[in-house]
Order: C-alpha cells, then structure tokens, then sequence
C-alpha cells in the first residue's frame, strides 16, 4: 500500500503540471518542442496533446525523419512565448499518414517552467565572424570558420544567423563590434538552428567565460544601443 501510494502521488504530480499549463501552451500557434536524442537537439510540433500523451510530428534532418528510439527516456523541451518548459517523455509507438512519420508518447516527468530570457534582449542585425574549436589536451583548434549575422543579443547570449547548421555543444569564438567596439567571445550553442524562410539556420548562442569586466562592458553596448534606438523618430 505504502509503494502505491507514493506512485499514484508522483502519477498526480505529471498530471498536474500537464494540467496547469497545456492548455496556454497548446493556444500558442508558434510552440516547438526540441528533443534530444544522441547528444543532438531536434525540433518539430505537437499535434495532438491529451493528458500525458502527446503526438507529434518526426522532426526531419534534411528530407529524412529523425528515428527516435521507443521505451527509452528523452528530455523535451516546449517552447512557447511565456516560457520553457523542460520535462521527459517515452515514445511508445509511431505511425505514418499521408507520407508524414508521428510519434505518440507518454510525458513521464512534471513540466518544470523556466522564464525564457532571464536579461533583456536587444534587437539587433550586426555581421559575425565565428570559429568552431575544438580542444586536444587542453589545446584550442580551429576547426572552422565562417561568417554570420546576429540578429539579437544579451549579457547571456546571442542569436546568431548561419549559413551551416552548427550542432548542440559546439563550442565557438564570436568576432563582432557592437555599438563601435570590437568584441571576442566565447560561445556554446544550446540547439540545433532551425531553419529560416531563407533556407538559413538560426541558432540560440550562450556565451561561456565571461568575466565581470566582459559583463559590464557587454551591459553598457547593449544599453547604449537601446537608448540610441529610442531617441529615433
């Protein structure tokens, strides 16, 4: 009885969560969910969401869908505009309908919220040069470069606009000047970039080792920015 109990509780607690935000978010035309599979992020819609089962679409890899495993956890994340929400789901099966791949499965986990953007982020359209690292005991290489447009930006991050897919975790040197100042900095990317209209890929960037001297600099450009575009008829 003691065992029961404490899995009907956990069963109550998913359910409550499911029920306290799917309906906001399910009103939200644009949400995505993101699931991560083999270290990579993916990212389609839901179609279908009653109670814990949700139904959505196969996220595609060029024009290929993306083989998610069944009866193994996966975290998932919706993206909506009030927020993210992070949980776990479990594929219990998949189907196809007019030539489309859906998965149905189970959400296994509470909905956790967290606020989207936690510092103000400044819209901007400023070109980006970029470097893929990567590191050999400790030893920093340049796999890569190429050049990018970032379109917004924070003290936390930028969302930078490539040409490439860049792929969850890489890690980057982002060269860009900012309000007439010339900045480097590190970054990680946190997904996979989805496509645009214009078949490029936009791509949520966090920047890593900032210290409080980068921080405050990086505050004052934005704020500067903010204020110049205020005073614009």
């Amino acid at each position: 009885m003691k065992l029961n109990s404490i899995f009907s509780k956990q069963t109550d607690t998913v359910l409550d969560s499911i029920n306290n935000y799917q309906k906001a978010l399910m009103e939200d035309i644009n949400l995505k969910i993101r699931i991560t599979y083999n270290q990579r992020t993916y990212t389609t819609h839901p179609i279908e969401w009653k109670n814990k089962t949700i139904i959505f679409e196969s996220p595609m890899t060029g024009v290929d869908n993306v083989i998610l495993p069944h009866n193994l956890p996966l975290n998932i994340i919706f993206v909506s505009k009030i927020a993210l929400f992070y949980s776990k789901i479990t594929i219990s099966k998949s189907y196809s309908q007019e030539n489309k791949l859906y998965y149905v499965a189970e959400i296994t986990a509470p909905l956790l919220k967290k606020q989207q953007r936690e510092s103000f982020r400044l819209d901007v359209l400023i070109d980006a040069q970029y470097d893929v690292m990567t590191y050999e005991n400790n030893i920093p290489k340049v796999e890569c470069s190429d050049f990018g447009t970032c379109v917004n930006i924070s003290i936390g991050g930028m969302c930078l606009v490539t040409s490439k897919q860049l792929h969850t975790k890489d890690q980057l040197m982002i060269s860009f000047t900012l309000a007439g100042v010339p900045l480097t900095f590190g970054g990680e990317v946190l997904f996979m970039g989805e496509k645009t209209e214009q078949g490029n890929f936009s791509h949520r960037i966090r920047f890593v080792d900032l210290d409080a001297a980068d921080i405050n600099q990086l505050n004052r450009l934005i704020f500067t920015i903010q204020r110049q575009q205020i005073k614009r008829p």
